[in-house]
């Protein structure tokens, strides 16, 4: 659709998008390689509704999301770490953190497999609703993490699969492979992950058969 839209051309290399548009990963870099200009509209203001004559106290908020895989609020606090992470990992995380997402370090030591372990563990005891590592790969820190009675870990590859990961087992440890992902995917798949509903696992079968591995003596 974006490259439809810039075959009619652009105004100074301005995309106009509506408050309600969005640019996927690829869209977005098919706009970063032409050095365009992307400005969304701001979403019209509601209409002003009737004061009311006693309008009821407010309900106080709490000062961070709640911190459980089940909680009601759709973004958790996020456990994060990081292991060699290079620029566009750096500025993925700075935007996320602006854009609102509470993240917690979990670079507690140097070396990457204690960091991870000691996120699992608290995802596993409920302190942390859900974690992310960042790792040039990947496949060894699924490994790792899914040992660890609790978590379930999925790599991340794409966002639909992230998505998908969260409803059908429900994912609590996201695992990006930053050697092989852009920035735009990076944010993506963090944003989703850490934003999408925690509800009851689609895939009853596979949960059940999960539990009863994790239930055998060592």
């Amino acid at each position: 659709m974006l490259q439809e839209r810039l075959a009619g051309g652009t105004h100074g290399g301005l995309v106009e998008l509506e408050h309600n548009e969005y640019l996927t990963p690829n869209a977005q870099d098919l706009a970063d390689d032409r050095s365009l200009t992307v400005r969304k509209q701001p979403e019209a203001p509601p209409a002003p509704s009737a004061p009311q004559e006693n309008p009821p106290p407010a309900a106080a908020q709490p000062a961070h999301p709640k911190n459980s895989r089940g909680g009601s609020s759709s973004t958790m606090l996020v456990g994060l770490v990081l292991d060699r992470p290079d620029q566009k990992v750096s500025t993925a995380v700075d935007n996320l953190r602006h854009d609102g997402l509470v993240i917690e370090s979990f670079n507690r030591t140097d070396c990457v497999i204690c960091n991870t372990l000691g996120l699992c563990e608290e995802i596993a005891a409920d302190k942390t609703g859900a974690g992310v590592v960042i790792a040039p790969y990947a496949a060894d820190l699924v490994m790792l993490a899914n040992k660890v009675a609790g978590v379930r870990a999925v790599q991340g590859s794409r966002p639909d699969s992230v998505a998908a990961a969260v409803r059908r087992f429900g994912a609590n440890l996201l695992i990006v492979e930053h050697a092989f992902a852009t920035f735009h995917e990076i944010r993506t798949m963090i944003a989703l992950f850490a934003k999408r509903r925690r509800t009851a696992p689609t895939g009853a079968a596979l949960m059940q058969a999960v539990e009863k591995l994790e239930r055998r003596p060592a």
